[in-house]
């Protein structure tokens, strides 16, 4: 699992995943137990556009990859507009146990002249389809409640960066205050991707980021090269 937040306005988008990978729960287990440090955010700048997912990590892969190698076109239109059908047969072909998740899409649409952003649920047993968010969106999973006032208790309300950066913090906080069974498990840094449309050069710029460490950067990395010794 993991932490996204996402800002999109017209002519701008930020996204935002941190980078730690768990071992899936054990009975008795008390504790999510970290497994690595990774990348869960995707560009596809050909689309002008980037991705993150949000449950198993061979999903993004698997997406990026079919992205890669069968989609043509020049924007985040051609994506939504790819055969979903195809890409579900493929992940069934390529593994054994399907990966689950959501991917979270954002990009720059040359017709309407602004970004979007899709959700696309991906299960074995449902039918596959883009969910529009609504323009100028924030979204967030997990979700933080009533963010602006906790925003604007932190004292950060301007810089997208910045915003993201102590939103995740909240994320990761409320997340460990959860039952285990109900943790995403959020940590390693924050990875942010900003996207920005020239309308003069009829240009989309993108420029990834890691601007924030999370306190337990360290403990953790030293539990992941325990655990690739003894799980």
């Amino acid at each position: 699992m993991t932490a996204f937040i996402g800002i999109i306005e017209k002519d701008y988008a930020v996204i935002g995943s941190d980078t730690l990978s768990t071992y899936p729960l054990k009975p008795g287990e008390k504790e999510l137990e970290p497994r690595s440090y990774t990348c869960k955010t995707f560009l596809l700048p050909h689309f002008k556009s980037a991705f993150s997912v949000t449950g198993i990590l061979q999903l993004a892969l698997s997406f990026h990859s079919f992205m890669v190698e069968s989609a043509l076109g020049i924007d985040i239109d051609s994506i939504i507009n790819i055969d979903l059908i195809h890409f579900k047969q493929k992940i069934n072909t390529n593994y054994t146990q399907f990966p689950s998740g959501t991917i979270y899409l954002v990009g720059f649409s040359y017709s309407a002249k602004c970004f979007k952003s899709f959700k696309l649920v991906v299960e074995n047993d449902n039918e596959l389809f883009w969910h529009k968010f609504p323009d100028n969106s924030f979204i967030a999973k997990p979700l933080v409640e009533d963010w602006e006032s906790k925003l604007s208790q932190s004292g950060e309300s301007s810089n997208y960066s910045n915003i993201i950066v102590k939103l995740m913090q909240i994320q990761k906080k409320e997340d460990e205050q959860k039952s285990v069974s109900e943790q995403v498990g959020i940590g390693g840094e924050v990875l942010i991707t900003q996207l920005h449309y020239n309308e003069e050069t009829n240009l989309v710029t993108m420029v990834t980021t890691i601007p924030f460490e999370f306190d337990d950067f360290d403990a953790k990395g030293e539990r992941i090269m325990l655990n690739s010794i003894t799980r």
